[in-house]
């Protein structure tokens, strides 16, 4: 097994035209090494951030994890245990996988838990999925006198990152979404990426959000932000118009993430199938490296603290 810091030839080798899975989108979150298996023109890996804080790993937020070419159960027998000692060479302890919902997920080589599911498009042909009430809502907010446009500036990055990191603190969600400016300073810098803003006739800042748009490849609705929820179609009009810009592209599918339950009316599921109604499960693999280390780093936090204990890697937050 080879560990790699730079990984575009692996990827160039198998065609994987996504931007979730070059090391610099991996490196945003972490130090990121690729973990890859080779054999008889078989390929397996692992994208992983160490987390050197804690001893243990995740992957990059979002889908650009795991990919094999072979699920030959034998052979990815093989590649875990050769990744778990690996990893344990490391001094790692545990970890989370989060699998690319496009792949075949190897439900048999480690405990994987479905998260919910997750809504995809047909870039091509996502006109024709729009229910009516998205083609209303569209039509509703051009009737308005708002301004929508691509931007790279300054200002739209600050202005985005405020009251994305505002909405986040303000539902208590996982702090690890909480990102900070650096990191919206190094992601909007990708050619690959393309934010959207919303502001008024008087220049007040409504909302945005920010695709990752690979070439003839995989696109992403990343992460979105909404100010001003009285004013019905804004977030439809900036979703149509990214995808818009991933079909310009020529991307072929976009990945709108789900709800921020599993809940089958979570209201962020049922606005992206009014986009779609293509449904792929989402799942999480979770690997127990070191069980003694892990064990009892759990019970610490256990003894302590609460309210995270339904999460795998919860040692990490404090309450």
């Amino acid at each position: 097994m080879q560990i790699l810091d730079d990984w575009k030839h692996i990827l160039e080798n198998n065609n994987i035209d996504d931007i979730e899975f070059t090391s610099k989108y991996a490196n945003l979150y972490d130090q990121a090494f690729m973990y890859l298996f080779e054999k008889n023109n078989n390929t397996a890996f692992i994208i992983i951030n160490e987390n050197r804080t804690y001893n243990d790993f995740e992957t990059p937020y979002g889908y650009g994890s795991f990919y094999t070419n072979n699920y030959n159960t034998d052979f990815l027998n093989d590649f875990f245990i050769c990744f778990k000692k690996e990893t344990y060479k490391r001094e790692l302890i545990a970890g989370i996988i989060r699998f690319n919902p496009l792949y075949n997920i190897p439900l048999n080589n480690l405990n994987t838990v479905k998260i919910r599911d997750i809504v995809t498009v047909d870039i091509n042909n996502y006109e024709n999925q729009l229910n009516s009430s998205c083609k209303n809502m569209i039509k509703r907010v051009k009737r308005e006198s708002l301004n929508f446009y691509e931007s790279k500036s300054k200002n739209d990055i600050i202005d985005f990152y405020k009251s994305y990191s505002k909405i986040i603190k303000a539902k208590e969600s996982d702090p690890l979404l909480l990102f900070d400016n650096n990191y919206f300073r190094q992601l909007i810098l990708f050619d690959e990426t393309i934010m959207i803003i919303c502001r008024d006739k008087n220049d007040v800042f409504i909302g945005g959000s920010i695709f990752l748009i690979t070439n003839n490849g995989v696109s992403y609705y990343h992460l979105s932000v909404l100010k001003d929820r009285n004013i019905p179609g804004v977030s439809n009009y900036i979703l149509k118009n990214g995808i818009e810009a991933a079909k310009k592209k020529k991307s072929h599918t976009m990945i709108l993430g789900g709800g921020i339950t599993n809940d089958k009316n979570d209201p962020l599921l049922k606005f992206k199938l009014s986009f779609s109604n293509e449904l792929k499960p989402f799942y999480l693999g979770k690997i127990i490296i070191d069980k003694d280390e892990y064990s009892k780093k759990i019970d610490e936090y256990d003894k302590k603290y609460s309210k995270y204990r339904s999460y795998f890697l919860r040692y990490r937050y404090n309450e």
